[in-house]
This record gives C-alpha cells, structure tokens and sequence, in this order.
C-alpha cells in the first residue's frame, strides 16, 4: 500500500427524523433535550449550542457536535477530526458507533427514530410545514431574504453522509479534482432517495436535485453557477479560489467570529462585491441583517475563513487558520504557481476534503437479515473509507481518468442521479466505473479498514443500493402508493450494528 496521504478523518452525519407512529415528518426538539439530560448525566460540562433567545440548538460530545441540519426533521453531527495515519478510520467507527447509539436512545423517549432514507419520501413541503420545522439561523433568513435562495426546498430532510478527509495544503486541489471526478461511483453506490412528497420522482438520488432547486430564482446568477461543475479540472488552489470567488459573484454576509450557521449578527455590504474584490479594497460600510445600525468593515483573511462555503460543488476544500495570513500577501500568491498552496501550508491547521454526494444510508432490520452484521456495521462509515482510501491510492487520478473524462463527467453523474448502477452516458457505465473506485480505494486502506468497503462490495454484487432496495419494497405492495411508503418508512428504522473488534 501507498504512503498514506490523509492526515486526519471525520463526518458530517445527517439522519432524517420520523414519527414512530405514522412515519411522518419528527419534531427532535424533545429528543435533543433527551440528549443533552443524557450527556449532562456524565459530563456536566457538556458544550451547548443555543439560539439567541436560550433556545438548544446543539449538544457537544467528546467526539463533536450534535445539532439540526436546516430543520428540526434532520438530526446533523459533525465529528471532530480523528487525526494519525494508522487506526483513525477505526477510531471514527467507534465514536459514530457511540453517537447513533446515544441518538436512537434519545429519539426513542419521544417515539421518533431516525430514517434510512436520504429524503423523506412524504413529507409535502408547505409554508406551513417549513416555518415549523426551520431550525433558527440568522442565515437562512439572508439566503432567502438577500439572496432569492429556496431555502425550503431541503426541509423534507434531504440527508447526506458527508466524509471529511485531512490532506496537506499541497495535495488540496488534486484531491478535489479526483473526488469530483469520482462522484458518480458515489451516487450509484448510496443512491437512497428514490421517493419525494409521496411519489416516485422516476429518480435513484432525487435528494440532488437539490442545488439547481434552491438557486433557480437566486438574485445573483453566479450562485447557479456556483453548483454546476466547472469546464476544466482546477489547476491550483489560486484557480480553485478566483473560480469560487470570481468578478461575477456577490460575496455572502459576514460576522465578526463564528460559524455561518451560527452567525447571529449578520452584516451584509452596502455595495455588492466578490470576496476577492472587498479584500483588495478599503473598509465597506455594512447593515445589519434586519436593517440595524450601520458599520465600518475592514477586509480582512477572517472574512476568506467564513465564506469558504460559498460554492456547493460535489466536494469542497475547507480550511482553519492557525495564523490569520497578511492579506496583500494571499492576494500577490494568486498570481504565482503554487503560492497560495506555499500560503496555505505555513498558517493552515488544518485542510481538509469535504465530500458531499453521497446520500444516508443506515443500517436496518431489512438490510442487517440479508446482508450480515459486517455489512450493516459499514453503511455509514463506508462513504469515508470509499473516500479516504481513494485519496490514499497511487495513481488514482490516471486510473479514473483514463476510464471517465472529465468532459463525460457531468452527462454521467446526472444519469447515476436518475438511473444509479444501471447509468451508461457515452458508452461509460456507472457500475464499471463504482467497480473501479472500489478497487482503488481498496488500495488505499489498511487491511483493518477493510470491513468498511462491506456495504459498496455487497451493493455491486447484489445489484441494488438503498433506492433499489426501497423501489423493490414498494413494488412488492399491491396497494396505493401512500400505503406502501407507509410500509417503507416502518421497514427503515435505523439498527445501530456495533463495529468489529480491532486494537487500533
């Protein structure tokens, strides 16, 4: 095996919500104060997360950060990186073990369970339906507001499993070029939202229809552009930022610290500017959100920290400052070959891959009597292991791309959204293509990080992902359909399944 290249691993994990009586939509207020009583019993110091107004909004761990993802329907955790080159994938194991466990607990004191879907299939999104469930970010209220953004197009707890992958500021870009061009292995293999507001959308990962949903009315037209995929592989992190933050874009709103989903006094520019534009330019007076008071504010590399969101491709680089850089000095590396790479390595503590396409998939009753224990185990963790060990192999980037060209790319990642392992776009397959990916990152793992590529292998051989399964349930009932996603959404209660034993 190939030196590893990942520095670290972890997961942004969003787990669909449902009522244990009729499947519908769950409310998990409750059962996040069912976790935080829980947590609180054993850690007192236990780190909350809590709206403005004392509202709980996030319950730390010692391994992240327990919270709503958009809505109060769509439990999110975001683990902490798991840092070292041998063991760490299995040390993120057991904590997402320990975190569906404490979940499944909390949600079952108010008769709610999280969903084995990466959409609900019913749940028909109405005003109503969206003022309930929003969970309380300023943000939100920007997009929407500001920006034209619809933002309820996800609150029928649209739910990826988001993989984070530690790599050195210098392999930045060639990781993300490889992770984009590997989507569509991605999508056919964790496929799982085949239903939407009580129909079958004729689509194996409806839940990606997602981006092109909440910009199409968008006021600025960039923000549409900023979900598509770029004509050319990046060539370098400069690329990579002038392509996020070109002359057309509209910098987002910005605070003085904090997350942008935490951020709860927003100020937006008086003067629409890109990002790169505000940081070459003098202070810009700003409002607050609701129209407050007016203020003076002073470029500065903060600012590049908060809006690294601002583009909603299948991957991102993300990024932490250990040392704010001079700001003249990034601007001037933008305009030299691996500057801002250079830049990067000296005041990063932290860079790392964000993979972003592939859909939920937990565990079952259905899937644990078909498949085996080691199957079941691996569903969540396997996106990351399919990721990481990617990264780690040798000569993937020549491999993948001598099998899918990055002008094939696009044409092929829409038919694995409609069609999943059964795609085929100018003569490629998506199944050969998943096959491959496999093997790659089959390479790139450590003989103990095996058993988490359980849950893709078993999906290649059985022919079916999470949407094939769930398609075959519902075609198997010879009744409405509304019937048969009831069946469905009772037959998709998450089974937490420990991980193997190992000495890591």
């Amino acid at each position: 095996m190939s030196t590893r290249n990942s520095l670290s691993v972890g997961l942004e994990l969003e787990l669909p919500v449902a009522r244990g009586d009729d499947g519908r939509a769950g409310d998990a207020r409750a059962a996040l104060a069912a976790l935080h009583a829980l947590r609180f019993a054993h850690s007192p110091e236990a780190p909350t997360l809590r709206t403005s107004d004392g509202s709980l909004l996030g319950v730390g761990s010692a391994w992240g950060m327990s919270s709503f993802d958009n809505g109060y329907n769509n439990l999110e955790t975001s683990f902490a990186p798991v840092f070292g080159e041998t063991g760490s994938l299995n040390r993120l194991a057991r904590q997402v073990f320990a975190e569906q466990s404490e979940l499944e607990q909390a949600l079952a004191a108010h008769n709610l369970y999280a969903l084995n879907l990466a959409e609900h299939p019913s749940t028909v999104l109405t005003a109503e339906h969206y003022q309930r469930l929003r969970a309380p970010r300023p943000i939100y209220d920007y997009w929407i507001q500001h920006r034209g953004w619809d933002h309820a197009a996800g609150m029928d707890a649209k739910a990826q499993n988001g993989p984070t992958t530690g790599v050195a500021a210098t392999q930045a870009i060639a990781s993300l070029n490889l992770l984009l061009l590997a989507a569509p292995a991605f999508i056919a293999l964790f496929a799982n939202s085949p239903f939407e507001a009580g129909h079958d959308t004729g689509r194996r990962e409806n839940r990606l229809q997602l981006w092109r949903r909440m910009f199409a009315r968008a006021r600025y037209p960039a923000d549409r552009r900023l979900c598509e995929l770029p004509a050319r592989p990046f060539t370098g992190l400069a690329d990579y930022l002038r392509w996020v933050f070109a002359p057309d874009t509209v910098m987002h709103a910005i605070a003085a610290d904090a997350s942008y989903k935490t951020f709860e006094d927003l100020v937006v520019l008086d003067t629409p500017l890109s990002l790169l534009a505000f940081l070459h330019g003098p202070a810009q007076t700003g409002r607050g959100l609701h129209g407050r008071q007016s203020s003076l504010i002073t470029p500065s590399m903060a600012h590049l920290e908060q809006l690294q969101f601002a583009h909603f491709l299948d991957a991102r680089i993300r990024f932490a400052f250990d040392t704010l850089p001079d700001r003249e000095e990034f601007l001037g590396s933008l305009d030299g070959a691996g500057a801002t790479e250079a830049l990067f390595a000296r005041h990063c503590r932290h860079v790392y891959l964000e993979g972003r396409v592939a859909g939920n998939n937990l565990a079952d009753a259905g899937l644990l009597a078909d498949a085996g224990e080691t199957v079941a185990a691996s569903c969540v963790m396997a996106p990351s292991a399919l990721q990481t060990g990617l990264l780690n192999a040798p000569g993937a980037w020549e491999t993948l791309h001598a099998a899918l060209s990055w002008a094939q790319l696009d044409g092929l990642r829409d038919a694995c959204i409609r069609d999943g392992l059964a795609a085929e776009y100018a003569g490629v397959r998506s199944r050969d293509i998943a096959a491959l990916v496999l093997e790659l990152a089959s390479t790139g793992l450590a003989a103990d990080e095996q058993w988490m590529l359980a849950y893709p292998r078993h999906v290649l051989a059985s022919g079916e992902n999470g949407a094939d399964r769930a398609l075959r349930l519902v075609a198997r009932h010879h009744g409405p359909l509304e019937d048969a996603l009831q069946v469905l959404l009772q037959s998709r209660r998450m089974v937490v399944v420990p991980p193997p034993a190992c000495d890591c």
